[in-house]
């Protein structure tokens, strides 16, 4: 199941397909705040899906400013139907659906009136059992990106970042192993003469997918390291013989970070796992080499990485430089604002077409997972545990509204 037939995985502009508007005795609003986060600099909506939505009659409000990052003007979007506000309140006050890229903050959940419908990433560390008792007490319907799987597991939103990070990796080692900004003044990749760069990947996912063919087909010499022997077959099946594979546990990582020039982590530290770079293995790495953490933000199984921001993006520790930006989708917001806004808009115009999200959840089964809030009601088993909440499965009082 995909979001929308139009979706490409290039992450081009796709168009609204036109659908029949079943009549509704009244026009959902939708409205866009600006983020908060100042590493947050996408936006959910494009102007040109503005204009779609708009031209299917439904009223899109956006706060000033809130496309500055991606290179949208608040003209773009006004040309283009939607009406400006400068007062973020006002979104979160009359608007039905308020769309964002970001976890819900502190502050914008005290804005939110009763009943609003809210699509959001959730970021479960950014939760707090406090955050969530006040929208169960304003009876939210809260939907996360990040939880939108279908039977076989796919999910369009992850897929896309996973992509746009997953390169983006790739490009920040070349940035960071060159004389502009620091580095030994190597080319990543491979010159006729020349020993190729040396790369490490840990882990197996869609953005260690990405970072292995850019740095592949850059010629790099790349070695791919994970604890699940099945998925690393996937992966040797993938990208052929060429592709150095090994588990964690074994030897070879350690030999391996002797010479590597760069380090990609895409991996989560699970629960009573110890690192599997500790500061010590540091130690026994080329000086100048480049650990990139796509995972500092959740548990990163390297031990020296801490976050850093986009103002101060590295740091050294045992002369190794360190890369721990979170959300480094935010550094091509135009690119991730466009694919992200591939994948939103079709989805908000079915709803809309529903004449809301429940009724258009109650017709589609496979989106309910989705939803983490119905009504107040919490329908995500994970995040009822880990804040000692009621949980409802959500098939069970979906048809009850």
């Amino acid at each position: 199941m995909y979001f929308s037939d139009s979706h490409s995985k290039s992450g081009l502009q796709t168009k609204v397909q036109p659908v029949k508007i079943i009549p509704k005795n009244q026009k959902l609003t939708i409205g866009i705040p600006a983020e908060n986060k100042s590493e947050e600099k996408r936006v959910v909506l494009t102007p040109d899906d503005v204009k779609a939505i708009s031209k299917l009659g439904y009223q899109i409000y956006i706060e000033q400013g809130a496309g500055v990052e991606a290179n949208f003007s608040d003209l773009a979007y006004s040309e283009n139907g939607a009406k400006i506000i400068e007062d973020k309140k006002i979104i979160f006050k009359d608007c039905d659906i308020i769309v964002k890229i970001a976890p819900l903050s502190d502050e914008e959940v005290s804005f939110l009136s009763p009943n609003k419908v809210v699509f959001s990433a959730l970021q479960m560390s950014t939760q707090t059992q406090e955050k969530i008792k006040k929208l169960k007490d304003k009876k939210i319907t809260a939907l996360s990106y990040e939880l939108f799987n279908d039977e076989n597991g796919f999910n369009p939103f992850l897929h896309i970042i996973g992509e746009i990070i997953g390169s983006s990796s790739v490009m920040i080692a070349a940035e960071l192993m060159s004389n502009t900004f620091g580095g030994k003044g190597l080319m990543l990749g491979g010159l006729t003469g020349l020993a190729p760069t040396e790369i490490i990947v840990l882990g197996s996912d869609i953005s260690s997918q990405y970072a292995v063919r850019i740095a592949l087909g850059l010629g790099a010499n790349v070695k791919v390291f994970d604890s699940s022997i099945k998925r690393l077959i996937k992966f040797h099946d993938f990208f052929g013989q060429h592709l150095y594979t090994s588990t964690i546990t074994s030897s070879d990582l350690k030999n391996s970070l002797k010479t590597a020039d760069v380090v990609i982590n895409t991996l989560e530290k699970e629960h009573g796992q110890g690192f599997v770079i500790s500061k010590e293995m540091l130690l026994e790495m080329k000086q100048g080499a480049v650990i990139v953490d796509l995972k500092v933000d959740s548990g990163s199984v390297i031990e020296s990485s801490k976050i850093t921001t986009f103002e101060k993006p590295t740091f050294i520790e045992s002369e190794i430089t360190h890369y721990c930006v979170p959300n480094i989708a935010s550094r091509v917001a135009r690119t991730s604002s466009v694919a992200i806004s591939n994948i939103i808009s079709p989805l908000l115009a079915k709803i809309l077409n529903y004449g809301g999200i429940i009724p258009f959840i109650q017709e589609n089964i496979s989106y309910r997972n989705g939803v983490y809030l119905l009504k107040g009601i919490v329908t995500n088993k994970i995040i009822a545990e880990n804040f000692d909440l009621d949980y409802t499965d959500i098939n069970l009082i979906i048809h009850v509204f």
